[in-house]
């Protein structure tokens, strides 16, 4: 994404539909609350660590297979990723570090923990840490 330096104030932005391949781009919008990036051909979660405000974060229809980048991200409450390319648990097991997370979507995705026990035994752990989590 380029050419969204003059709007420094955005607290919103919409990009749904734009056959996207990364989220760089975004990074200097640190003032971004709530981004929708679905439906594009996004394969990796970059440069959001800078949007310390960010609140909801919409990545469902994508490629995504790992979850990373969103640690310093304390805000975070909801983050979409159904329809994406996850297929472990421990590719979200990062959001742990987003303590104020309460919706979880990863729907219409391949994860399989039933084919190791750590990834079952870490999925647990992971829910365990967060009070009001919703995993739809």
């Amino acid at each position: 994404m380029q050419n969204l330096e003059p709007f420094c104030n955005l607290k919103c932005v919409y990009l749904n539909d734009n056959c996207l391949k990364d989220t760089s781009g975004l990074e200097q919008q640190d003032q971004l609350m709530h981004i929708v990036l679905s439906s594009n051909n996004i394969s990796q979660i970059v440069g959001l660590e800078r949007l310390t405000l960010l609140r909801v974060l919409n990545l469902e229809s994508n490629q995504i297979s790992y979850v990373q980048g969103l640690e310093k991200c304390v805000l975070l409450e909801q983050i979409h990723l159904g329809k994406n390319e996850l297929k472990t648990v421990g590719s979200i097991l990062n959001l742990s570090q987003n303590p104020k997370l309460m919706v979880l979507d990863v729907s219409n995705n391949q994860i399989n923990a039933e084919e190791n026990s750590v990834d079952v035994t870490s999925l647990l752990q992971f829910l365990e840490g967060f009070e009001d989590l919703r995993v739809i």
